[in-house]
């Protein structure tokens, strides 16, 4: 699993870097050199069976560390490639993750516009109903009998001719 800070992975993946580093520069280089000098000593002449079979065991005993060296780079590289595999993991999962909530969000909030815009249509049209209830109520016979308009009516044609030509929509005479 990989650290949830960077700045933990990065000091993670500098050590696991510097170890494969220090792998290859001090310890193989080192068994390298080791090698060379035994194999310079095998080769003068006139050393004895001892000294002989001493420098080859000597030789097996540095390859054996110089492969085992060789396998300890290779695990730590492939570690290094797992780490960074679990970390762009990770990092992908979070974008994810983000991104779904970013997502869930905007739903959201979409969901509650068209909820307010909802109640604000209901609202409208209730108001407009109960406008229209009102006009038809203020308009309705029942309200304004005839018997009581009429002499309003007259009344008003009496003492305002051009008022009532103007209301029954009737050019003036």
């Amino acid at each position: 699993m990989p650290p949830r800070n960077e700045a933990s992975y990065i000091r993670t993946r500098a050590e696991l870097q510097y170890l494969i580093d220090d792998q290859v520069n001090t310890s193989q280089r080192q068994l390298v050199r080791r090698i060379d000098i035994v194999l310079a000593k095998l080769r003068e002449p006139g050393l004895t069976k001892e000294y002989r079979a001493l420098g080859a065991r000597t030789l097996r005993s540095l390859y054996e560390d110089l492969e085992y060296a060789n396998e300890r780079i290779v695990a730590l590289r492939a570690e290094l490639v797992e780490r960074e595999r679990a970390v762009a993991e990770f990092e992908e999962r979070e974008r994810r993750e983000r991104r779904d909530h970013e997502e869930r969000v905007r739903r959201q909030r979409v969901a509650e516009e068209r909820e307010v815009e909802l109640r604000r249509r209901r609202r409208v049209e209730a108001e407009h109903a109960a406008a229209t209830r009102r006009a038809a109520e203020w308009t309705s016979c029942e309200r304004f009998p005839l018997r009581d308009i009429v002499p309003i009516a007259v009344w008003i044609e009496e003492t305002f001719p051009d008022t009532m030509a103007w209301l029954s929509f009737k050019k003036p005479e």
